[in-house]
C-alpha cells in the first residue's frame, strides 16, 4: 500500500508518521496505535505511539520494514534514511549536508527553503559578518581588504568564499553602478528553522567576544556578567527583557547616521545548576 502523505515534504520521520497515522484514522475510526504498530511489524502495541511522540527512536531495521509496508520507491526510501540520519546527527555540519541532500526532492526544497537558506547563511560564522562589511562606505570586494578590516586572523580566501555565498543566496545584489548592496535591510531567521540553525554562528561569535577581552580596549567594548539565584519563573521574565533590549538596540541602529564600523551584540543567559528533580507522582 502507498502512504497517504508525501514523505518527501518532511524533515523528521516522527512528524511524517504522526501525519500518516492521522490521515489513516481520518478514513477509518478503527485505525488505532495498536493496528499501526502491528502494520509496521512491532509486537508492542504502543511502539508507534512512542516513536511518533519522539520518546523512542526508529531503528534502521524498522525503517526498512516501514519502507516495505508503504511500498516506498527508491527516492522515498533514501529520504527516509536521511531523516533517520538527521535525527541522530548532533553537529551542525552533518545536518547542513543532509539538508543539501534532501533538497534534491522538489517537494522538500519548496517546503523547507527557509530552513535550507538559513543553514547555508550560518554555516560559516564569517558570512553574516561579511554581509555587514558591505554597509561600510569604503567597502572593497578585495578579500585582502576584508580580511584586514576584520579583527583577528582571517584568511582572505575565506572572505572571498563568504562574499560569494552571500551573492549566491541572494543576500547581496548589485546596483546600477555595479556596487554590491543588501537585497534586504535585515536578515531574519524563518520561523520553521530549527534552533540549531544558529548554534554554529553563536559559538563563533562567542569566540570573537572572548578574543575581544584581550584585543580591544575597554572603551571599544562592554562585557558584563551577573551571577544570580532565581526561580524558574523569573527566567521567562528576564528573557523577555533581553528580547526587548535587542529590539531597542535595533531601533537605535535604524537611525539615519553615518556607518563607520561593524559591531556584534551578544547577550547570554544560561543556567549553571540543574533544576531540582521533580518528585514522581504517587
Amino acid at each position: 500500500m502507498r502512504p497517504l502523505t508525501d514523505i518527501l515534504r518532511y524533515l523528521e520521520y516522527s512528524a511524517w508518521l504522526r501525519d500518516e497515522y492521522d490521515a489513516r484514522r481520518g478514513y477509518d475510526d478503527g485505525f488505532t496505535h495498536r493496528r499501526f504498530s502491528e502494520l509496521c511489524g512491532y509486537r508492542s502495541s504502543g511502539a508507534m505511539s512512542l516513536i511518533m511522540s519522539g520518546r523512542r527512536n526508529l531503528s534502521n531495521a524498522a525503517a526498512e520494514r516501514i519502507a516495505r509496508v508503504f511500498d516506498l520507491d527508491a527516492t522515498e526510501r533514501a529520504h527516509l534514511q536521511r531523516m533517520l540520519a538527521w535525527d541522530r546527527a548532533d553537529d551542525f555540519d552533518t545536518r547542513a549536508r543532509l539538508l543539501e541532500q534532501m533538497q534534491t526532492a522538489k517537494a522538500f526544497a519548496e517546503h523547507w527553503q527557509g530552513t535550507i537558506d538559513a543553514y547555508a547563511f550560518y554555516h560559516d560564522g564569517l558570512v553574516p559578518l561579511v554581509r555587514e562589511l558591505v554597509s561600510l562606505p569604503d567597502f572593497d570586494e578585495d578579500p585582502r581588504w576584508m580580511a584586514a578590516r576584520l579583527h583577528g586572523d582571517v584568511a582572505p580566501d575565506r572572505c572571498a568564499r563568504a562574499l560569494q555565498r552571500l551573492v549566491d543566496l541572494g543576500h547581496l545584489v548589485r546596483d546600477d553602478d555595479g556596487r554590491l548592496q543588501h537585497a534586504q535591510p535585515i536578515v531574519a531567521t524563518t520561523p520553521e528553522a530549527r534552533s540549531d540553525t544558529l548554534k554554529a554562528f553563536q559559538r563563533y561569535v562567542m569566540g570573537l567576544a572572548a578574543d575581544a577581552l584581550d584585543s580591544q580596549p575597554p572603551a571599544a567594548r562592554d562585557m558584563r556578567v551577573t551571577t544570580m539565584a532565581i526561580s524558574r519563573d523569573q527566567v521567562a521574565d528576564i528573557k523577555a527583557l533581553l528580547v526587548q533590549l535587542h529590539k531597542d538596540v535595533l531601533s537605535v541602529v535604524e537611525r539615519d547616521e553615518p556607518i563607520e564600523v561593524v559591531y556584534q551584540l551578544n547577550t547570554q543567559l544560561f543556567g549553571i545548576t540543574e533544576p531540582p528533580t521533580e518528585p514522581e507522582p504517587a
